[in-house]
């Protein structure tokens, strides 16, 4: 799975022969049934080792897959079992297919949007005027602050008309949480964008004994999303250190990993906190003298709501003001289009070889930095002397035992660690590949979407993988399993998809941690098996 989310469906399954039935909120495509098989070989009892086939058939008018035999396990297909994918709610809602007018099809309405230039704009439009436009004929709607025009959409929308028209003239923000968060909005309505909506400012920071720092400043091209519940900011101060003290809403769920914070080249102050995936608060400021030890300390209360960040003063004595605003200062964003550079440098420490053409790199940050990056998000790495530069999405050092928390020094440096495909004529891969330990290296840009609060109401995972597309569930099947209480998942099943046996990431380690956790269970695929293989096949 490459995508930031899974698909948009609750899956059920019952017993082979295996019916999967799509219960669907929306119309999401064609009618037209189409299938795919995947040759196996089964083993069944009495029947030990006979070959056999998966097929997958795609729903047709009925709303069913069917599937024709199991390549899950017998021991999962005793009971009816849930394979949740990001549900609307804790309740699923169903209904009826939507059946659109010919020529109106999802397809063809992106087929509209790419034919279309559109200009950025940075209009602030109030409420009391989106309010005036709440008809079929001139329909206005609001989601996470982006305003839209969308009476042009109304025929193509798969849930129909009525469904989109519950959202006319208001912020349909909560509507559209409550359906399909997950759905990328902004793609689809690229074109329907009118502005963003007018909020009044409000308190930006809380007033302290001392000045704090308050800015307005838009970047071009960066959608904001202003809101009432960016995080409160104190500055404090004695005569040799400064404490920038920052505390997010009582509902924020948030991990030492939302947090990222540096000081760049001495005197730039840069500190995100990714919020309610993808909002990310960021604090931005030049400071108002550069710093001779630009080390910094990070301290996490009230359950990493709130962080209390050190930094000692170049000399003794009170500051007036903490610095100089910055680009985006004291602004809500979505993290995938903030533009701010916030490259620090790391340390190559650690380099192991996992497959004859992927490595593990662990890289530690400077005592400047502390690098966090939430479970699904990705993190930009870049070789300083050529620029090169492309996202990867971190790991954990094992998925086994200790190794598998993430590891920090005393001095808050952490290790951040990657799995890395080495591609001969790669522009990056290949000098990654010929990293040593004590090779320097940037990381930066944290960006994402994923939200993992779907799985509180997730009874069964099944993860799809291949190859090194492995690593964004590194991160989730550890998260679940150290948060068992509160992500109450029964079944985790993560089905591998490789070349040969020799491709297969920590094979080992998957298969020692499916033997001592009865929640995850682990199938690895391969398409070009060896002599000795008794495991999945598959084209």
């Amino acid at each position: 799975m490459s995508g930031d989310l899974p698909p948009e469906n609750v899956i059920s399954i019952s017993a082979p022969p295996i019916v999967i039935k799509l219960e669907e909120e929306t119309n999401c495509g064609s009618n037209n049934g189409t299938s795919i098989s995947l040759p196996m070989e089964v083993e069944e009892e009495g029947n030990s080792g006979s070959n056999g086939s998966i097929s997958f058939e795609q729903p047709g008018n009925d709303g069913v897959l069917s599937v024709s035999k199991s390549f899950l396990g017998s021991d999962l297909l005793q009971k009816s079992a849930s394979l949740a994918m990001p549900p609307p709610s804790s309740t699923t809602v169903k209904k009826a297919r939507n059946l659109v007018n010919p020529g109106m099809s999802m397809v063809k309405w992106m087929k509209l949007q790419e034919e279309r230039e559109t200009t950025p704009t940075r209009k602030q439009i109030p409420l009391s005027e989106i309010a005036k436009h709440d008809t079929e004929t001139d329909c206005w709607l609001v989601i996470r602050n982006c305003v839209y025009d969308v009476t042009e959409y109304l025929p193509y929308h798969p849930g129909g008309i009525p469904e989109l028209m519950k959202g006319a003239g208001k912020d349909a923000t909560a509507l559209f949480n409550e359906v399909h968060r997950w759905v990328n909005f902004d793609s689809i309505l690229r074109s329907c964008l009118l502005g963003y909506l007018k909020i009044d400012d409000g308190e930006s920071f809380d007033e302290s004994e001392e000045e704090v720092v308050r800015s307005s400043l838009v970047p071009l091209n960066t959608t904001v999303l202003q809101t009432s519940s960016r995080p409160h900011a104190k500055f404090f101060q004695d005569d040799s250190v400064l404490i920038f003290q920052v505390e997010a809403m009582e509902d924020d769920e948030l991990t030492e990993d939302s947090w990222s914070v540096s000081v760049l080249n001495r005197e730039r102050f840069l500190l995100k906190v990714i919020l309610k995936p993808p909002d990310l608060w960021m604090a931005h400021v030049k400071l108002l003298q550069a710093l001779q030890d630009d080390s910094i300390t990070i301290d996490f209360q009230n359950s990493f709501r709130k962080a209390r960040i050190t930094i000692k003063k170049p000399s003794i004595g009170k500051w007036k003001t903490l610095g100089t605003p910055l680009q985006d200062n004291n602004l809500l964003l979505d993290s995938r289009q903030c533009q701010v550079d916030d490259f620090c440098c790391g340390t190559v420490i650690e380099k192991q070889e996992l497959t004859h053409n992927v490595i593990l790199l662990g890289v530690q940050t400077l005592s400047s930095s502390f690098v966090g990056v939430p479970v699904g998000f990705n993190i930009k790495l870049r070789i300083h002397e050529t620029g090169t530069a492309r996202k990867y999405t971190p790991v954990n050092r094992s998925i086994i035992g200790e190794l598998s928390r993430p590891q920090m020094s005393e001095e808050n440096r952490r290790v951040v660690y990657f799995i890395i495909k080495v591609y001969p004529d790669g522009l990056l891969t290949r000098e990654l590949g010929l990293l040593t330990l004590s090779s320097q290296l940037e990381m930066g840009t944290v960006a994402g979407r994923y939200d993992h609060s779907f799985l509180k109401n997730c009874d069964t995972l099944a993860l799809f993988a291949g190859g090194s597309g492995i690593t964004p569930f590194v991160r989730i099947v550890d998260f679940l399993g150290q948060r068992s209480i509160s992500y109450p998942v029964k079944r985790i099943m993560l089905i591998f998809f490789n070349h040969i046996e020799a491709d297969i990431i920590w094979r080992d380690e998957w298969m020692q941690l499916a033997d001592s956790w009865n929640v995850f269970h682990f199938f690895p695929v391969v398409s070009s098996p060896v002599s000795g293989w008794n495991g999945l096949l598959a084209e």
